[in-house]
């Protein structure tokens, strides 16, 4: 069983620029070979050098369990670019399961930012959906399609941004298989909105459906926590 502090790191290095150079590599052996090189160094704070000395003792044995699976990197190059900033890596364990975890805004560079906060979180706020909430999905289904991955595999996590397009992606593969896949989210921006998710589109999409949830008497339920 995946803890709520894997869903948190898995969340908070979903910041690093991992490529495709990492892919089947152990976290902890990308840390030491560039703990020092760009890959680690980003704009969340607790990935600063002046705190690896608190990070990488607290972390050590959930790095040690935890690989690169796949990544999907649709990072802007120039604020006019088409692409959307949209960024995710897909971590993996020797008991099989995989956490998707989606990259939230962030401050630089410019080009990503301009992206994050002018054409993805604006159109939040008018209540549109952005093109990041859809590539969410799509990679979901590309971990299925592609890489053979069941459903029940898979969990998400991310941050901020990166939150709401996991709650996002979480309700769209129950409209689209009838399946909720766990999802862990962090400062999440949200998605019950008119013209993105209202939620009561979830319960009458569940009402139709021939697979339902249930809750346990006594089962806890939090915010930012699908289960």
């Amino acid at each position: 069983m995946i803890t709520e502090k894997e869903y948190f790191l898995l969340a908070l290095l979903s910041y690093c620029d991992f490529s495709k150079k990492h892919i089947g590599k152990n976290l902890w052996k990308i840390w030491e070979e560039e703990q020092e090189k760009k890959t680690f160094r980003t704009s969340f704070i607790l990935l600063y050098p002046k705190f690896h000395s608190q990070f990488l003792p607290f972390f050590e044995e959930e790095l040690k369990q935890w690989f690169v699976i796949h990544i999907d990197n649709r990072k802007a190059r120039k604020i006019s670019s088409s692409q959307s900033g949209f960024f995710s890596v897909c971590f993996g364990n020797i008991k099989q399961e995989y956490v998707l975890s989606y990259r939230g805004s962030e401050i630089f560079p410019l080009e990503d930012a301009y992206q994050d906060f002018i054409n993805t979180d604006l159109a939040i706020g008018m209540g549109r959906i952005p093109i990041q909430f859809h590539e969410g999905v799509e990679v979901f289904e590309t971990l299925v399609q592609n890489l053979g991955l069941r459903y029940e595999q898979i969990s998400l996590t991310g941050h901020s941004l990166g939150g709401g397009i996991a709650q996002y992606v979480a309700l769209s593969i129950h409209r689209l298989h009838q399946y909720i896949p766990k999802t862990y989210t962090w400062n999440a921006v949200g998605v019950n909105k008119k013209g993105i998710v209202h939620i009561g589109e979830f319960f009458e999409s569940s009402r139709d459906s021939s697979k339902c949830f249930r809750l346990d008497e006594g089962t806890k339920v939090s915010v930012g926590r699908i289960q």
